[in-house]
């Protein structure tokens, strides 16, 4: 069963003169493995990011911080954004990721809700999120909106 869920809002913060948009992407899937081997796949940073694509030259500064490029195709071009990754944290049944650029005008996360169906099969409801900060006149660019389409891109391509 596959349930998805795309919420995209943007705003507009009057007192930084700085445009949002924020692009929220929800998925449920179901995996033909068990809970704890989900679980493992999920905690690893470096097997996370190869699963999810587009996050690459991922090295560990401390713990549960990593320094990571995101690449994101625009147009015929590639653009690559270097960033911090946080992760994983521990919500009763949710593992979490987060990070930024290094200037901070791209921030996103990604959380994964584990329920065990039976031994062999685990949902997975995904939940991934950009807020991508622009300044007014730029927010119509093509990075933008690549940026904008990476949650269900990286869902639907990557995870399932």
């Amino acid at each position: 069963m596959i349930m998805i869920n795309v919420i995209s809002k943007k705003y507009f913060n009057s007192n930084d003169q700085k445009s949002h948009t924020v692009i929220s992407y929800n998925a449920e899937i179901t995996i033909n493995a068990s809970r704890g081997r989900v679980l493992q796949l999920l905690s690893d940073p470096v097997t996370l990011t190869a699963l999810l694509g587009h996050f690459n030259n991922v090295h560990k500064l401390e713990n549960n911080v990593y320094d990571v490029t995101l690449t994101v195709p625009v147009g015929e071009r590639t653009v690559s954004l270097r960033g911090v990754m946080r992760g994983p944290e521990y919500y009763f049944s949710r593992v979490g990721y987060s990070g930024s650029s290094l200037d901070e005008r791209v921030k996103w996360s990604f959380a994964f809700e584990i329920r065990e169906r039976n031994e062999l099969s685990t949902v997975v409801r995904t939940f991934a999120s950009f807020d991508v900060r622009a300044g007014l006149f730029s927010r119509f660019s093509k990075l933008v909106k690549a940026l904008a389409s990476m949650p269900q891109h990286i869902v639907e391509e990557h995870v399932k």
